[in-house]
């Protein structure tokens, strides 16, 4: 069994569930605000790899590439925006945003030295400057998909 499917099995546990799991030296975190056979709505997918070693910015930059270059079938697409090899940390977002009715909606992913990759969904309100965190909704096709594609960019 793929860790992806082991994630879909884990979605059974139902809505506001806190969902971690292990797997051949990954660990993956989630929270489910809802999920039905044919997709869920989840909030701050964490993906850890146990065994990874420190990166510099030029492995950094390559994890980020792969990312990039892995997850191409999300509501928008996602690009390395910044590396810091001195903090250890790359950024990527949707490029560009979803834009309705005076608000952006974008992903944002933040990898972190040794090998922590964070998912997150935000949406931005042009009138309240402020940025809240909205449940990523997925088909259980394209969660399966995302994490497995991403436990495998991490990998390299």
């Amino acid at each position: 069994m793929r860790l992806g499917q082991s994630i879909l099995a884990a979605l059974e546990g139902g809505r506001g569930e806190a969902v971690a799991l292990e797997w051949e030296g990954l660990r993956v975190r989630f929270r489910v605000e809802e999920a039905d056979r044919v997709g869920c709505a989840i909030f701050g997918l964490c993906v850890e790899d146990l065994r990874a070693s420190a990166k510099d910015a030029e492995d950094l930059k390559a994890w980020a590439d792969r990312v990039a270059g892995r997850v191409t079938y999300l509501m928008e697409r996602v690009a390395a925006i910044e590396t810091d090899g001195a903090s250890g940390m790359a950024l990527l977002r949707s490029v560009p945003p979803d834009l309705r009715g005076g608000a952006r909606a974008y992903y944002e992913i933040v990898l972190k030295s040794p090998g922590t990759l964070t998912l997150t969904r935000y949406r931005y309100q042009d009138g309240d400057r402020m940025r809240t965190e909205v449940p990523c909704a997925l088909t259980r096709d394209v969660f399966e998909r995302l994490v497995d594609d991403l436990a495998e960019a991490m990998r390299g």
